[in-house]
């Protein structure tokens, strides 16, 4: 099976769907994974940060490595460990329930949106999206939405919600 082959099952694009139609081998997930090119539709970004969490599950408590900027890592994580060796692309930690994501540079744009739990360490987060539950710890935060229920740390400070949080 290959990323356009699964991406013809599909119906709907939900972790469960894709879960069901993915391999179970993480070898061929793996393969799936790195050999993936998808097109700038958003579909088929959210597919493969779906391929990214279900891997990470199976190989719990193996740490999953991506090599390469990604959309969408570890959406709806609830276990295991997605190390990404470089920068990661928008959406990593999206609905994330459990599990650590390491970004080892820069996440981008709307990180950890609707985060439920976990932990997301990066070197930079260009926005961070509104969470609920959660850790997030980074050296530098571009921007951070107003509804923050998650724990952030900000270069290992405690990142201090409400008004005068802005001028930090």
């Amino acid at each position: 099976m290959n990323f356009e082959n699964l991406l013809d099952k599909l119906e709907f694009i939900k972790k469960k769907e894709v879960c069901e139609l993915a391999p179970r081998d993480t070898k061929e997930l793996l393969e799936i994974i790195h050999s993936a090119k998808p097109k700038d539709e958003w579909a088929e970004r959210m597919v493969l940060g779906y391929l990214t969490t279900i891997c990470a599950e199976y190989m719990h408590p193996d740490p999953l490595i991506i090599e390469g900027k990604l959309d969408f890592i570890g959406t709806e994580l609830e276990k295991g460990h997605i190390i990404v060796r470089g920068n990661a692309g928008s959406g990593a930690g999206t609905a994330m329930r459990g599990g650590k994501i390491t970004i080892e540079g820069n996440a981008g744009e709307n990180t950890c949106k609707s985060m439920l739990g976990g932990e997301l360490e990066a070197e930079t987060i260009e926005s961070l999206a509104n969470t609920l539950h959660g850790v997030v710890k980074a050296k530098k935060i571009n921007k951070i939405e107003k509804k923050q229920g998650a724990d952030i740390y900000i270069n290992g400070k405690k990142y201090k919600k409400g008004f005068f949080a802005c001028f930090h």
